[in-house]
């Protein structure tokens, strides 16, 4: 881990929470960063959003607070991942005409299960999630549900300029009011930092070159231990194998060669700041389907400004060699240089 001063607050915090919230006597829970933080104090039981720019590392301080917080009746989970389920409980709760507040319902069966909450990536992203969201989490904190979340933005800036936003501002009030609420400034961007001097493009397909990345992923990820992935996309899940830290590592048939269209990869690349695949074959007519898929991937990638790092069984330049999409892969080549090149 670096020791950044402007993580160190948020270190601390987090510190102070777990020693508040620990189900046996864990006088520190970063023993290991002691060093840079010191012992926590007593606070009050607030929860932690963190927020700031892309690469400050909110996601692996998040995650190593919930690694090693002892306390049993915890959940991590993705904020989009967790609205989605929450929107299927809704639907279900619909159906008993005997519940009058269901919102308030759902929030006491997730309480059931978990008191601390942990959300990657707050981001209230349409009017569905706006007109529940006051109602489920004043229920969540009614009931001392603890919340943990990182975002990019603010909570002043959250669904700043969506439908209804009135509705949602009761939430960012009990927000401001139920978590400590920290930002980590600065410009470094720890991933690329961590990245420079990896190369982005390795071939031919090998077990040499899969270990390469496989290095290169826990480089990336630091001492968060990997976790298959689920993300909600049209009413199903896209499985991913193997991510952590806003990484995540697939082989090439494990986004490409399943029916997935273009905006599940969207979804996907909003998900992670880079991926790193595995095992790309010769795309050409005879797999013209998971040719398409890939360039899909790539633009979804390219637009939202991820990295990747690839084993294939053929340079960029040739590893496209067919006609049916050979006008569409000349900008898919120039994307996939840009992507996987070496930060400078």
């Amino acid at each position: 881990m670096n020791s950044d001063p402007f993580q160190i607050l948020t270190l601390e915090k987090l510190n102070e929470l777990s020693i508040k919230i620990t189900s046996e006597k864990n006088k520190n829970l970063f023993g290991k960063f002691s060093n840079l933080i010191g012992q926590g104090t007593k606070t009050e039981n607030k929860g932690v959003y963190i927020w700031g720019g892309v690469g400050r590392g909110k996601s692996m301080l998040m995650d190593l607070f919930f690694e090693n917080v002892n306390f049993k009746s915890k959940k991590r989970t993705h904020f989009h991942n967790f609205m989605a389920e929450t929107h299927d409980l809704i639907h279900k709760l619909r159906k008993d005409d005997r519940i009058k507040n269901i919102p308030d319902h759902a929030a006491e069966l997730i309480s059931r299960d978990s008191k601390l909450l942990c959300f990657d990536e707050m981001e209230l992203r349409d009017i569905a999630d706006a007109m529940v969201l006051n109602r489920l989490f004043s229920g969540l904190w009614n009931r001392g549900v603890i919340i943990v979340a990182t975002s990019n933005r603010p909570p002043e800036k959250l669904y700043e300029k969506g439908l209804h936003r009135e509705r949602v501002l009761p939430f960012i009030k009990n927000l401001e009011t139920k978590c400590e609420v920290l930002e980590i400034k600065g410009n470094n961007d720890f991933r690329l930092s961590a990245r420079k001097g990896m190369a982005g493009w390795f071939n031919p397909i090998s077990e040499e070159n899969t270990l390469i990345l496989r290095k290169d992923f826990e480089k990336l990820i630091g001492e968060i231990p990997s976790k298959p992935d689920y993300i909600p996309s049209a009413g199903r899940q896209i499985f991913i194998p193997c991510a952590a830290s806003g990484i995540a590592f697939i082989d090439f048939k494990d986004l490409c060669e399943k029916k997935l269209a273009a905006r599940d990869f969207i979804e996907v690349a909003s998900r992670y700041r880079g991926l790193i695949i595995d095992k790309i074959p010769i795309l050409n007519d005879e797999n013209r389907n998971e040719s398409r898929r890939f360039i899909w991937l790539t633009d979804a990638l390219y637009e939202a400004r991820c990295f990747l790092i690839c084993s294939a069984e053929k340079p960029i330049d040739e590893i496209y060699s067919g006609n049916d999409w050979k006008f569409e892969f000349d900008r898919t080549k120039s994307r996939l240089i840009e992507l996987t090149a070496s930060p400078g």
